[in-house]
């Protein structure tokens, strides 16, 4: 959305009635929006269930009718899936790259961080390295026709 900033700066439009709506993340928004249906969530944009959002909230990518639009829709919401990366050089060791995971894992899943997390009421929703392999492998063997169709949906 132009002429916000960012993510506080578009809360604070919709909290004072500059703006009605919003397309994207909501990991900024504070926790009692969704818990006391501040907002109305028409669509989830990625698979993943996230906390406050256990109720009937369709995921777009259900929501189409042929396996060639799911995967079009798949592409163009990979930033939304994939959420914020850490990512390291590609000359980084192997071990390396273990340890980090192995760091990071432990780390999403320690009481104190996650706590630490929820004080401003923060969304922890982590992927595994495996898992963000994965994800990327995929993006990288979009088929050409599925290519030129999200270009095209995107305005490119």
């Amino acid at each position: 959305m132009q002429g916000y900033a960012g993510s506080a700066d578009k809360r604070l439009a919709l909290e004072k009635g500059e703006i009605d709506g919003d397309c994207g993340g909501f990991t900024s928004l504070p926790e009692d929006w969704l818990r006391n249906r501040k907002i109305d969530v028409l669509v989830r944009l990625s698979p993943t269930l996230v906390a406050g959002l256990e109720r009937d909230v369709p995921f777009g990518g259900d929501l189409l009718g042929s396996e060639r639009d799911r995967k079009i829709y798949d592409f163009l919401t990979a930033p939304e899936r994939l959420g914020r990366l850490f990512m390291v050089p590609a000359k980084i060791s192997a071990d390396r790259v273990a340890a980090l995971r192995t760091a990071f894992d432990a780390m999403v899943v320690d009481p104190a961080f996650l706590a630490e997390a929820q004080r401003p009421g923060l969304t922890v929703t982590p992927m595994t390295g495996g898992e963000v392999d994965r994800a990327i492998a995929a993006l990288y063997a979009t088929p050409p026709d599925i290519l030129a169709r999200a270009r095209a949906i995107a305005g490119e």
